[in-house]
């Protein structure tokens, strides 16, 4: 969903209402790829405004217990902090970066990039 509005040049707020119910009931279901859906809902969220100081805690925490590099990766996106953020894209292996370049979370680092 997320991907479709980025796609549209006259933004559907709908599509980002849905995704956020979305990942709201995700995260009353699986706590297995909780960080995963935390940072799709805080995209989602992002897509409107700047991240609150409660929603960059919660990235923070993230830091403090993650080692997956892609969810890292994600991240550090969210945070604008794009030094960090390269330093675990390029620990990725090269098909993980395939599959990453193609997650909308690219949409921000897009956006942060051409600042």
């Amino acid at each position: 969903m997320l991907s479709a509005y980025d796609l549209l040049n006259e933004k559907d707020e709908g599509l980002l209402n849905c995704s956020l119910k979305l990942t709201d009931w995700l995260l009353t279901k699986n706590t297995k790829i909780k960080n995963i859906i935390i940072l799709n809902k805080l995209q989602i969220i992002r897509r409107r405004r700047e991240l609150s100081d409660d929603e960059n805690s919660l990235l923070f925490e993230m830091i403090k217990t993650e080692d997956n590099n892609t969810i890292l990766a994600g991240v550090y996106i969210l945070l604008n902090n794009l030094l960090m953020f390269k330093k675990h894209y390029e620990k990725l292996t090269q098909l993980e970066k395939e599959d990453f370049d193609d997650f909308p979370i690219n949409y921000i680092l897009k956006i942060i990039e051409d600042k």
